[in-house]
């Protein structure tokens, strides 16, 4: 057992499928429910099949993007404490204050060893903090 000022973490798991020239993403679990008052989730790959990319990032919508509503309009980007590249670009962290209700938009950014760089889908983190 961690000591009390531990945070929970919530762990999903990054799977890659190549298509043509692209990569489609895809999360398990899907969405991932916060409940607690502070939290980490962490995304690692499936080793399986990560065709050399790894983590660079996470990329936030600008504002004209929740205003054309090409993103989650409801997405609470205060909530993000922090984004950190963990070991040699297999896992990224993101630390959640989860302290508004709702879902936070935005795109993990991947990259290959020469450069290339590719962005996820959205990985949806529903933040729903007990009052």
């Amino acid at each position: 057992m961690g000591s009390s000022n531990e945070l929970d973490t919530h762990e999903v798991m990054v799977s890659v499928v190549k298509e043509g020239a692209d990569f489609k993403f895809s999360f398990t679990p899907e969405l991932v429910e916060v409940h607690e008052k502070e939290c980490r989730v962490v995304y690692k790959f499936d080793k399986s099949n990560t065709f050399g990319l790894m983590f660079a990032g996470a990329v936030f919508p600008q504002t004209q993007e929740y205003e054309a509503k090409l993103i989650n309009i409801n997405g609470i980007l205060e909530d993000i404490k922090s984004v950190k590249i963990k070991g040699v670009g297999d896992k990224l962290v993101i630390k959640n204050k989860n302290k508004k209700h709702g879902l936070i938009g935005f795109n993990l950014l991947l990259c290959t060893k020469d450069g290339a760089c590719y962005k996820s889908q959205d990985p949806q983190i529903n933040n729903s903090p007990k009052l």
